[in-house]
């Protein structure tokens, strides 16, 4: 269940930009400012749950985010 504004905006996120909608179609969908979608409440919150990292290399996001838990 979608408890919050916010999170049905991110799922609508997460879903427009798996089918490669650019940033600016995005905020224009979900009536948000540009800023706020490619920020790390959105975008940045996708590749922290989403990480694409090349085999052999270390993803320093993720790393730092165990090191300060």
């Amino acid at each position: 269940m979608i408890k919050n504004n916010h999170e049905y905006k991110y799922q609508l996120f997460v879903e427009m930009w798996e089918d490669d909608y650019t940033v600016a179609e995005i905020a224009k969908k979900l009536h948000l400012r540009e800023s706020t979608v490619a920020g790390k409440n959105f975008k940045g919150r996708y590749y922290r749950e989403h990480p694409r990292v090349k085999p052999g290399r270390i993803n320093v996001d993720r790393m730092m985010a165990l090191v300060h838990e």
